[in-house]
């Protein structure tokens, strides 16, 4: 009894949510964000990669030039929605953790731009 009423508790202390900020999200749950929150798309890899074909209607903002000035120049304001991406995850994931550094709290992860499906 005392393991299923630490389990609930662990459950209610920690939430539930569909969507996990730490992973790649999902094609599936990224459109979800953008559909019903006009979430921001962003592709942190070079410039000549983005030309070379990026999601359309994402916007370039190259990892090396993340810092709070551009941000705020990037992303409306700190609780919008954005989606950060890249060519193989690995910037992505340090611009999710950069952008979390600068206090945007919505920033995830979609990791490959060959996760998109669209």
């Amino acid at each position: 009894m005392k393991k299923i009423i630490l389990a609930i508790m662990i459950i209610l202390l920690t939430g539930c949510t569909s969507i996990s900020k730490t992973s790649v999200i999902t094609y599936n749950d990224a459109l979800k964000l953008i559909n019903n929150s006009s979430a921001t798309i962003i592709d942190v890899r070079t410039e000549s990669e983005y030309n070379e074909g990026h999601i359309e209607d994402a916007v370039l903002f190259t990892l090396d030039t993340i810092n709070e000035s551009t941000a705020k120049e990037k992303i409306k304001a700190k609780d919008s929605y954005v989606i950060v991406y890249c060519r193989s995850g690995n910037r992505s994931k340090q611009a999710q953790e950069l952008l979390n550094s600068l206090g945007y709290t919505n920033v995830y992860n979609l990791g490959s731009i060959s996760n998109w499906q669209g």
